[in-house]
């Protein structure tokens, strides 16, 4: 990463990170509800991202990815409609990262009794 000329954005995210950390500690509450909505977010985007790609690929046991992303997808729009619940943070955040697992282990499988080897290409 020396060689690398991109120091500076990692020096930028550093410094934010310490920003941001150092005002949830300073208002614990505020950044309790700013992280609810921070994952509801997360939550609703990165599910239809992984739903539309499961379906538009249709790779092997795509239909557990389909599964996580409605999952995930229902657990942001709760979490968004019932941001005030900070115990539902966890509930939703831990359910969506079992179920993500999940279908990780299934590609993984999937990849694993693919009947052609894939070639990795690394960049030059």
């Amino acid at each position: 990463m020396r060689l690398w000329g991109g120091l500076f954005l990692h020096l930028i995210g550093g410094a934010l990170g310490l920003l941001v950390g150092l005002l949830v500690v300073t208002h614990p509450l505020a950044g309790a509800v700013a992280w609810t909505l921070l994952f509801a977010s997360f939550l609703s985007v990165v599910s239809l991202f992984r739903m539309i790609v499961a379906v538009s690929l249709k790779f092997p046991h795509w239909g557990w990815a389909v599964f996580d992303g409605i999952v995930s997808l229902g657990l942001g729009v709760l979490l968004w409609a019932a941001w005030s619940g900070l115990w539902f943070l966890g509930l939703s955040v831990g359910i969506s990262l079992v179920l993500r697992g999940w279908s990780y282990v299934m590609f993984a499988i999937a990849i694993r009794n693919w009947p052609v080897p894939v070639e990795v290409r690394r960049a030059a």
